[in-house]
């Protein structure tokens, strides 16, 4: 062989890829040609030193173990892609509302707050103004416009003058003496006054509609010596204002409610 014939095929003589017959002729050759030598020698190195590298640099098993199971996760079939696709879905809606339910909390809690502080500032309002009406009721002679025992005078006297009807139930029998009507104002609008008495105390019940009536549960207020009894029912608002003795003014309240 000559080295023309040989150089091509020192790369599979050092790889082993020879034939019998081609690697012997190499040999042979090699051993004679100092240049062929040195060429091999040279290529020689070149592989062991690539060999070395390539085996310096081997992954650690732990990181195989990982790019293997990430290589068969990747060929798996996706068992369950709409339920991860929906769980996304809701977690960016859930997002999406997350600042939206904060504000309509704080809007609620805001809100009913303030609806709380104006209920219990027009409620302190009215008491001011009942226990005003009924003190300016005591003094002079408008006690009543229409004076009357007699229910069948004194409820459609309001006919005309007030927008709706009041409850003037008779209820001397129980105590507690019908003396007449008259017409007050409260509240910012006309409200029917009724007056009763329980021996020598007057008693003023003031009524007017309203859609958000008193509670349905009579509470007393007591002020400078008068109680105030205040409840709702059937959208009508009720205020009783005496210096009767409280357990008295309670009895009127619930002897009003059964005969009305």
């Amino acid at each position: 062989m000559r080295c023309d014939d040989v150089l091509p095929l020192l790369d599979g003589y050092i790889d082993g890829e020879l034939s019998m017959p081609e690697s012997e002729s190499v040999a042979s050759h090699l051993a004679v040609c100092s240049s062929c030598s040195t060429e091999y020698a040279a290529r020689l190195e070149s592989v062991s030193v690539t060999r070395g590298a390539l085996q310096r640099d081997v992954a650690p098993d732990m990181l195989r173990s990982r790019v293997r199971a990430s290589l068969r996760e990747a060929a798996a079939p996706r068992a369950a892609p709409v339920v991860v696709e929906s769980s996304r879905r809701r977690s960016l809606v859930a997002n999406r509302w997350f600042p939206i339910s904060i504000a309509a909390l704080f809007c609620l809690v805001v809100g009913g707050g303030w609806l709380a502080a104006h209920r219990q500032s027009s409620e302190g309002a009215i008491v001011e103004e009942a226990l005003e009406s009924h003190v300016r009721s005591l003094i002079g002679e408008h006690l009543v416009d229409v004076p009357s025992s007699d229910q069948h005078t004194v409820k459609p006297w309001f006919a005309g003058k007030i927008d709706f009807s009041p409850q003037v139930p008779k209820l001397d029998s129980l105590g507690f003496v019908l003396v007449g009507g008259r017409l007050d104002y409260l509240h910012g609008r006309p409200v029917a006054a009724i007056v009763y008495q329980r021996r020598r105390h007057v008693i003023n019940l003031y009524s007017w509609p309203e859609t958000d009536a008193g509670p349905a549960t009579p509470e007393q207020i007591d002020r400078n010596g008068y109680h105030l009894l205040h409840w709702g029912r059937d959208n009508t608002e009720y205020w009783a204002v005496s210096d009767v003795a409280p357990a008295d003014l309670r009895a009127f309240e619930v002897a009003f409610e059964q005969a009305r």
